[in-house]
């Protein structure tokens, strides 16, 4: 497993949203399974992307995973049933 390179606050809501955006969730699954607005949502990716320091969403993942804030062990492509 990674390990943390340099320490962000990230709040513990928008870990969750970020390991849901790698699994391959769109905005609106997001705020379904975390029970939270839409537009909650889509403020704490805003959130991610400018903590991490990164373009955009998919950028964020990536600067997230080589920061070792991600858990690789969900992220298998082969798994066909991550969503269900």
């Amino acid at each position: 497993m990674n390990e943390k390179k340099e320490f962000i606050n990230f709040k513990p809501r928008e870990l969750k949203v970020i390991q849901l955006v790698a699994e391959g969730f769109s905005n609106r699954e997001i705020a379904e399974i975390l029970k939270f607005s839409y537009n909650t949502i889509k403020q704490d990716i805003r959130n991610i992307v400018y903590k991490s320091n990164s373009r955009n969403r998919i950028n964020a993942v990536y600067n997230m995973l080589s920061m070792g804030y991600l858990k690789t062990e969900y992220l298998d492509p082969k798994d066909e049933n991550k969503k269900s």
